[in-house]
């Protein structure tokens, strides 16, 4: 998704600005999401079964509050990068959750301590 996300802001940078440039690199993003997203959810809820539909509730809350989000930091940046404006956004959104995911310590691990 890195590697989508980086092209989709290279390839209009470096002059390359097409409709079939942009839909390429979003079906690389969005394929890598449609393998990843099922096995992050199932991986989540398989710590606590007895409460599995609480928390796909709460995570299909956050997901589309998430996108709220997104359309709006988008359209923050309509009137001086329109071409990079959801590119941008995608990029800062999913290294924001990288660096979440790297920097917060695992609940299990953290409670041995």
């Amino acid at each position: 998704m890195m590697s989508a996300l980086a092209l989709m802001l290279a390839l209009p940078l470096a002059g390359i600005v097409h409709k079939h440039v942009f839909n390429a690199t979003m079906v690389l993003n969005v394929t890598g999401l449609g393998l990843f997203l099922p096995i992050a959810i199932s991986a989540a809820l398989q710590r606590h079964p007895s409460r599995a539909g609480t928390a796909a509730s709460l995570q299909g809350f956050l997901q589309m509050a998430g996108g709220a989000l997104g359309a709006f930091a988008v359209g923050l940046f309509q009137d001086g990068l329109p071409i990079l404006a959801m590119p941008l956004t995608m990029f800062v959104c999913v290294t924001a959750a990288l660096l979440l995911f790297i920097y917060i310590p695992d609940g299990e691990a953290s409670r041995d301590k």
